[in-house]
């Protein structure tokens, strides 16, 4: 396998910036193989050129998109002209409540009008575009990731989650206040109309909690910053101000408890590897 293109759009959650993007999401091009699923990330497969063989089924031609699992391996094969976008994701991103996808693994899938071709299309696009969108590219791939999951699942011939919705909008409040230290779940509550137990419950659906995911995104925008070399000279305490935390210690007992590192050693790291890829 050929790997034409491997873009990622920040770095895996507890590591220096490597090649995951944002939530454990990447997006690489590949030429004349189909790639392994190695980890617990499932990989969604959209052809672009050439044919691949899955098992007994259709090809994989352009026009046609498939998911890999690590649960359930084959032995495809692909020819010399085959290349693919290949979105690799974490599967509790779109199992959220620990619902299997059956009998969508391994198989091509037509991708023709409707939800299929605007899911594929979203996310040739999105990889053609997203490294010229900035800090706003980590939002992007997050909903990106949720359009997938919608796919799958409907694939799979599972209902749609309702209160998806209103989960959708409380996120991307949360994304537009990140910076405000009072930020917490009872004003999201309130701003959204709802009681505090039905977000705790929206929430709970997705493995996590409310505060916690307030925690992990200012955790990760800090990352994004510190590993920036275009804000090298701004302090790491300004950094974790701008993002929502009250002081600097405060910001640096929850980066290193959810880094393993403390701002500076990872914005040092991240030099450091920048440094190396350029050298190479």
């Amino acid at each position: 396998m050929t790997t034409v293109a491997d873009r990622p759009t920040d770095s895996g959650p507890g590591s220096v910036p490597g090649p995951d993007g944002p939530d454990g999401v990447s997006f690489t091009t590949v030429t004349g193989d189909l790639p392994v699923p190695g980890d617990e990330r499932l990989v969604l497969v959209v052809a672009l050129a050439g044919s691949a063989l899955l098992g007994d089924g259709e090809p994989l031609v352009p026009g046609r998109w498939a998911l890999l699992d690590p649960a359930h391996p084959g032995t495809p094969t692909a020819d010399r002209a085959f290349r693919a976008l290949c979105v690799r994701f974490p599967r509790d991103r779109v199992e959220p409540r620990g619902e299997p996808l059956t009998g969508v693994a391994g198989t091509a899938f037509d991708a023709g009008p409707g939800l299929a071709g605007y899911v594929c299309d979203t996310l040739r696009h999105l990889d053609a575009h997203r490294l010229a969108m900035g800090p706003h590219a980590a939002v992007a791939v997050r909903h990106a990731v949720d359009l997938v999951g919608v796919l799958l699942r409907s694939t799979a011939g599972a209902e749609p989650a309702p209160h998806c919705d209103l989960l959708d909008r409380i996120k991307a409040h949360v994304e537009a206040h990140l910076g405000d230290p009072d930020l917490a779940p009872a004003g999201i509550a309130a701003a959204h109309f709802v009681s505090a137990r039905h977000l705790h419950n929206l929430f709970a659906g997705t493995g996590t909690s409310a505060a916690a995911w307030i925690r992990a995104r200012r955790v990760e925008m800090c990352r994004r910053d510190l590993a920036d070399p275009a804000l090298a000279d701004v302090p790491a305490a300004a950094i974790g101000s701008r993002w929502g935390f009250r002081g600097p210690s405060h910001f640096g007992q929850v980066f290193k408890r959810a880094t393993g590192l403390t701002p500076a050693a990872y914005r040092e790291g991240a030099r450091s590897a920048s440094s190396s890829s350029s050298c190479s």
